[in-house]
């Protein structure tokens, strides 16, 4: 959006108050339209007319006096148009306050009120509760602009039927802000800017989260499972992804990056037709490579993470320290015809060491082990000759961000089933299922931290905790069915 100039409003308020804490948070969208950042376009400068209004300043004897409606209040007038030259196009104008300066005691208190109106019509009025210095409150959110001169007037007042405690000397100073886009806010922003708590599915892409206001935020993220593999009857899992939380102190204008991975691509074998699901396993799973029509192998599922620069988890390798918190994806499962040794469930996702592939018998071929916390998983040595048949061109590195992954079905002698990805990836299995993804928490960053895996050994001292609930809902504790998932909750 685009920011011309700005107007101060500053008001110094001798009044009559209760402090009452109330609940409105800001929510900051993330951007849902490919190829358009609605929170910086410049580019619509030469096309939007502002014009300030006269700032409001009251003097230190002066007092707002109470009312029954926002006419009793002190006020000023902004204009926001288009430009002849933007005629024909579509422009959203929205208008903000920002609060430069207010006590908590007034800025709590649900008698201070704002209203906006254009023509005497009103068209929103809310309060301060809950925002304090240095937050942005959304006071006309997705108005069309016209070119013809539009004025807009707004009011700071006093509902007479909402104070009773005297808070003298109190004082506010505040700022108008316009901004305008090119296309609309989404919906969810405008449904959510009551909301303290985010929630984000599978996207497929880098999504953002601008930090409305200084506080303690909760992050929580859940790895996605690996895909599952059928032949005929016989059907295998694959792992589930792992859950990772923590809390951590977050400034306004933070900005944090979010990825949520994808299950790993599911694969089934059915009247002499094999079937993909086409998935690859979003944010680092790696893919199963089929071979021949005896057994099907599926891909390891992706990881969910949160970062403070963006890009993919394996695209972070250089700048670790930006991760804050990575939930592992499970191992990719493995189904043979009839050879139960080359069957099997793929490794859990999370905690601080993957899950290992689990074979369907005690004996098997090389199957896939868990991530780490300083290296891609390795493979079992459960071959009757001692040996891990790992030696295939079909490989490509697996490691940081990343389980072993494969960029095209191989032809060749043997077929893997991929690893999970994770803070480091699982192992593909050779004719056998592969392992999980590892979680991660920053300690450095942040607090109250826990990672859960499903089933697996606990290790308090490195936050890992088991569980036994799998859930295709992001349930917190629970491991992960199906695509990972993201929530940002703000606690205080």
């Amino acid at each position: 959006m685009s920011r011309k100039r700005y107007m101060i409003l500053v008001i110094a308020l001798f009044v009559t108050l209760v402090a009452v804490l109330g609940t409105l948070a800001l929510y900051y969208y993330r951007t849902e339209t490919t190829g358009v950042n609605l929170a910086n376009d410049p580019s619509l400068d030469p096309y939007i007319n502002y014009k300030n209004g006269t700032p409001i300043i009251s003097s230190n004897n002066a007092v707002l006096e109470s009312g029954s409606d926002y006419t009793s209040g002190l006020s000023t007038e902004i204009e926001f148009w288009k430009k002849e030259t933007a005629r024909n196009m579509v422009l959203y104008g929205h208008v903000y306050l920002d609060v430069n300066t207010g006590s908590s005691k007034l800025l709590s208190e649900p008698g201070l009120k704002w209203t906006i109106t254009s023509n005497n019509e009103v068209l929103a009025t809310g309060d301060f509760t809950d925002y304090d210095e240095g937050d942005s409150i959304p006071i006309l959110v997705n108005r069309e602009l016209s070119s013809t001169q539009t004025y807009f007037q707004i009011y700071i007042w006093i509902d007479k039927d909402s104070i009773s405690n005297d808070i003298s000397g109190e004082s506010l100073s505040l700022e108008v802000r316009c901004e305008a886009s090119s296309e609309q806010y989404s919906q969810t922003y405008i449904e959510r800017v009551n909301s303290d708590i985010i929630n984000i599915g599978y996207t497929g892409n880098v999504d953002e989260y601008v930090v409305p206001r200084n506080g303690t935020y909760k992050l929580e993220v859940w790895g996605s499972q690996g895909g599952n593999a059928t032949y005929g009857e016989n059907s295998y899992n694959g792992g589930y992804g792992g859950y990772s939380t923590g809390t951590v102190s977050l400034n306004r204008g933070d900005t944090l990056y979010i990825v949520v991975g994808s299950a790993g691509e599911s694969v089934s074998y059915v009247n002499s037709t094999v079937t993909h699901d086409e998935s690859t396993g979003y944010n680092g799973g790696g893919r199963g490579v089929y071979y021949s029509e005896n057994s099907t192998k599926a891909g390891g599922g992706g990881a969910t993470h949160i970062a403070t620069k963006q890009g993919l988890l394996k695209q972070l390798s250089s700048n670790t320290s930006s991760v804050l918190i990575v939930a592992g994806g499970g191992g990719g499962a493995i189904s043979h015809k009839s050879a139960p040794n080359y069957s099997g469930n793929g490794g859990y996702g999370g905690g601080y060491i993957g899950g290992p592939g689990v074979p369907a018998s005690n004996t098997c071929y090389g199957y896939g082990l868990g991530g780490t916390q300083t290296e891609v998983g390795g493979y079992t040595q459960c071959a009757t000759d001692g040996k891990a048949y790992v030696t295939s061109s079909a490989l490509t590195v697996g490691g940081f961000g990343l389980g072993y992954n494969y960029s095209t079905y191989y032809t060749g002698s043997y077929g893997y089933a991929g690893g999970g990805a994770g803070y480091y990836g699982g192992m593909a299995g050779y004719y056998a299922p592969g392992g999980g993804g590892s979680g991660y928490v920053n300690s450095t960053s942040l607090t109250n931290t826990k990672m859960y895996c499903f089933n697996c050994d606990e290790s308090i001292e490195n936050n890992t905790y088991t569980t036994v609930d799998a859930s295709e809902d992001a349930v917190s504790t629970s491991a992960k069915i199906g695509n990972g998932y993201a929530r940002i909750t703000r606690l205080s």
